[in-house]
């Protein structure tokens, strides 16, 4: 089933269908939380994570008190896209059956623009 409108999966930590192809992010900006997952995984300090993503401590904290089981759900749903822009990849770039674009953020983060039927869980 697709996503449907936004999604709360904890405080301070949404899906929505119009941002980031659903990908969860941070509430009230456009940071992946899979991409602070694994911030925090690989050893940066929170204080680190702030500095570079203009985040507050707590919407860190947010990502960091997520369940073991919202955090599997994140990181799903990451892996996810990805498989979907891969397989795209594979396909004839003007192929309808296909459709996607790449666009970038200012600061060089590609942002991957697919259907929403591709994006069923």
């Amino acid at each position: 089933m697709a996503l449907q409108g936004i999604r709360r999966i904890s405080a301070g930590i949404i899906q929505n269908p119009g941002i980031n192809s659903g990908r969860p992010i941070i509430e009230g900006t456009r940071v992946f939380v899979d991409r602070i997952l694994g911030h925090l995984e690989n050893g940066m300090s929170v204080t680190e994570i702030c500095e570079e993503y203009e985040l507050t401590l707590e919407q860190v904290m947010a990502v960091k008190q997520l369940s073991l089981e919202q955090v599997q759900y994140v990181k799903g749903y990451a892996d996810a896209l990805e498989n979907v822009a891969r397989k795209c990849y594979r396909k004839k770039r003007n192929s309808m059956k296909y459709p996607y674009h790449v666009e970038y953020t200012e600061s060089g983060f590609p942002i991957l623009r697919l259907p929403r039927v591709l994006l069923t869980l």
